[in-house]
Formats: structure tokens, sequence, C-alpha cells
């Protein structure tokens, strides 16, 4: 927390204040980690075309975790606990257990929903509808 103070005044993007720093978390504070944002930008992206694209025919690596200091790349062994409820060996579906539990406003707001007449739930599709195909129109306009 005392660091927002500094953090407030400016302290910690000021060369001077930094090159004044006594202790070595101090001087460290002000790092630009820009670079590394961008490093890690580039790995996403990267995993991202190899889940989409799937070059050389595989899509998904796995695990993979990267160690900056080294450079270096590994492909980690995917490690599942046999009796985790989260990672059963088949799927479950619609039969897992809810981590959510119940939204009671969101259940009575379906059930409001079901409720209105046939009519009105078609004039609003209707409605959506035409909505969308002016927007559609709208954009390939502009």
């Amino acid at each position: 927390m005392g660091r927002v103070a500094l953090e407030i005044q400016g302290l910690l993007d000021d060369p001077e204040y930094l090159a004044r720093a006594t202790t070595l978390s101090d001087r460290a504070a002000g790092q630009n980690v820009a670079p590394l944002s961008i490093s890690v930008a580039a790995a996403l992206l990267a995993q991202y075309v190899s889940l989409s694209v799937a070059p050389g025919g595989i899509g998904d690596p796995g695990p993979l975790q990267y160690i900056l200091s080294a450079h270096h790349l590994d492909h980690l062994k995917p490690i599942a606990a046999p009796v985790c409820m989260y990672e059963p060996p088949e799927p479950l579906g619609d039969s897992r257990i809810d981590l959510s539990g119940s939204h009671e406003l969101a259940v009575s707001a379906r059930r409001a929903e079901q409720a209105l007449p046939l009519k009105l739930r078609l004039l609003r599709a209707l409605d959506d509808f035409l909505r969308a195909v002016a927007d559609g129109a709208a954009s390939r306009a502009a």
C-alpha cells in the first residue's frame, strides 16, 4: 500500500527518484513491463493460431510452460486426479455438478417470458428480425 502514494505522485516513473532509491525493490518498481506484455500477447496469438489452424495436423499442444529467464518452452504432461469431480474420464453433460446454483430472478424472468401470449411473442420475434435486417443493411451501406 505504501507504493500507491508513490504511483499517484508519479515517482515510480521518475528516473531521478529511481536513481536515488535505496532499496532494490524501490528500483525494480519502475521497470518497464511492456516487452514482457508483448511477449505474452505473441505467445497467446501463437497458441490461438495453433488451436484454430492446426499446423502440422496438431491443433491442441496440451499444457505449455514458458520459462522467460531461460527462453525455454516445455510441454507438460497433463495430470488429472482420478477422483477429481471436474475432470471425469467421460463427459457428463447435463448430469455434471452445477457450480453456480439456481438464479431465482432468471428463473422468474424465463417463466414470465413464457407466460406472454403467443401473438406478443411472435411480434417480438418479428421486431428482432426486422431490427437485425436493418442493422445489416446499415452496416453494408457504411
